[in-house]
This record gives C-alpha cells, sequence and structure tokens, in this order.
C-alpha cells in the first residue's frame, strides 16, 4: 500500500465517488459483519423466533374435540389465511437466550472492572501541570463509563472508535491548569451499532494515516442523507450524497470543508478484535 497523500489524491480524480472507495479499502481486516452480531446480540431477533424458520405447526382437530368446528384467522408472512374447521394452530416453543450478550458483559467486567490506574511520574512543574490536565479531562468525560461502553462495542461489534474534540463553552474556565480557556475536551463513542461505518486507512508501515466513517443524518426539514467524513493530521473532510452510500453515489462536498486540522493528528482512537 502507497504512502497515502489525500490532498494528492483529490487533485489527480475528480470523481469524489473513486475518492471514497479508495479511503474504504484502507482497512487491514475486512468489514465485520455488523448485522449479523447485532441479530446475535438481540435475543427478540434469534432465529428461533422467526416464524418463517421456525413456524408455528398446524394440527389436525379430532372430531370428538371441543375445538372442532371453530375457525381462526392467522397470518402467515404477508397475507392472512382462514384455517380450516379441523384444524388449529399449535405455537412452537420459543426461549431466546442471550448468551452472546452475556459473554461481552462478562469480558467488559473482567477488562475494566477496577479502575484503570496511570503510573505515571511527572518530572517539573509543567509535566505536573499536563498530568493533572489529561486527569481532569478523562474525569470530565467519566472514563470508567466511558472505556466501558467502548469495551462492549469491541467485544459485541469487533471494532470502535473514541472520537475526541473540542467544544466552546460560554464562560472561560481553568478546570485544565494553566490559562482560562473557553475550550472543553468532548469524546463520543463511534460504533457500527450507533450507525457509524468504521474506515480506518492503514498505510505500508501499519500507520493510521486516515479516518473515515459513514453515517446517516436528517436535516432541518427531517430529509435523511449519508455523510462520509475523512480526518488526516492535516484536514478534516466531508461530503454528503441523496444515495444510500454505496458505490455509485454522487458525493459532493459539503460547505466549510475541507477545514484545516488544529491538532496536527488525527483525534481518533480505533480498535478491533
Amino acid at each position: 500500500m502507497a504512502k497515502f497523500d489525500i490532498e494528492k489524491l483529490l487533485q489527480e480524480e475528480q470523481d469524489l465517488g473513486k475518492v471514497v472507495a479508495v479511503l474504504q479499502r484502507g482497512r487491514l481486516t475486512p468489514v465485520p459483519e455488523h448485522e449479523k452480531y447485532i441479530r446475535q446480540l438481540d435475543p427478540k431477533l434469534h432465529d428461533v423466533m422467526d416464524t418463517v424458520k421456525r413456524p408455528d405447526r398446524m394440527v389436525n382437530v379430532d372430531s370428538g374435540s371441543p375445538e372442532y368446528g371453530k375457525t381462526s384467522l392467522v397470518r402467515v408472512a404477508a397475507d392472512d389465511m382462514q384455517l380450516s374447521e379441523k384444524v388449529r394452530i399449535e405455537h412452537v416453543a420459543r426461549i431466546a437466550l442471550a448468551f452472546q450478550r452475556l459473554i461481552v458483559k462478562r469480558a467488559v467486567g473482567i477488562t475494566f472492572g477496577n479502575p484503570v490506574k496511570y503510573k505515571a511520574r511527572p518530572e517539573g512543574d509543567q509535566e505536573k501541570a499536563l498530568y493533572n490536565a489529561v486527569m481532569r479531562v478523562l474525569k470530565d468525560n467519566k472514563e470508567g463509563p466511558l472505556n466501558r461502553r467502548a469495551a462492549r462495542q469491541v467485544y459485541g461489534m469487533t471494532e470502535v472508535a473514541e472520537r475526541w474534540y473540542l467544544v466552546e463553552g460560554k464562560t472561560p474556565h481553568r478546570r485544565y491548569g494553566g490559562s482560562e480557556t473557553p475550550f472543553k475536551v468532548r469524546c463520543v463513542v463511534l460504533s457500527p451499532r450507533f450507525g457509524d461505518m468504521l474506515y480506518p486507512y492503514f498505510d505500508d508501515d501499519r500507520d493510521l494515516v486516515a479516518f473515515s466513517r459513514q453515517f446517516r443524518q436528517k436535516d432541518e426539514k427531517g430529509a435523511e442523507h449519508v455523510f462520509f467524513e475523512t480526518l488526516t493530521a492535516d484536514s478534516f473532510y466531508l461530503w454528503q450524497t441523496d444515495g444510500d452510500g454505496s458505490q455509485g453515489s454522487d458525493w459532493i462536498p459539503v460547505e466549510g470543508y475541507p477545514r484545516k486540522n488544529p491538532y496536527g493528528k488525527i483525534p481518533v482512537i480505533y480498535g478491533c478484535q
């Protein structure tokens, strides 16, 4: 895989659909079967609950039975069907067990049952101030629940990403030490379970040189659009399409993009198993 240069790619390739396709091919592993994992984690979606894969039985009724002569209307697939007076429906047992969810829950408990400890040894006032600022950021973002939420996505959906970003508050503060700042550091967990398709792009050295995600969002009129966001160490990109986001969709840049990355690094932590 060649050294990634999105600027060069955008200059040479005018078709944004091809650019998106390139960004989607930079994974080290195949795209996980997200829909399959969601069905496994939700007992109501197991095969045992599917009346097509595990249909109820039609049982003949003896003429001496009190049920003989009664008719009933049942729904089979999308059609209504009138049962014969000599037949009744016998519902099969449907007991769905959430073993997959239990496995994920116990794995999360083993990983983050105890709080994470940081064995840093800051030296000097500057390093101590930085350490205190990092601890404050983790506290403000509720590090414990955040770690467990991310772990649930890794163990359940096989991948997750944390997107860190700044939000500007109404009043300045000194929460992180040092001079006053109006900004607060925030984090959001991205996962296929929440509607995010993740596309990390790795170069030959297996360094993450770009991170993309595809997601859906409604505008102020209620119309739904598909967006494709790409983050690099230099810039942030955002495109949208009125299609479904599959190959051949007509992508256009969102107004105000690309934007310069003020951090100098990709503000994303990506993990998979």
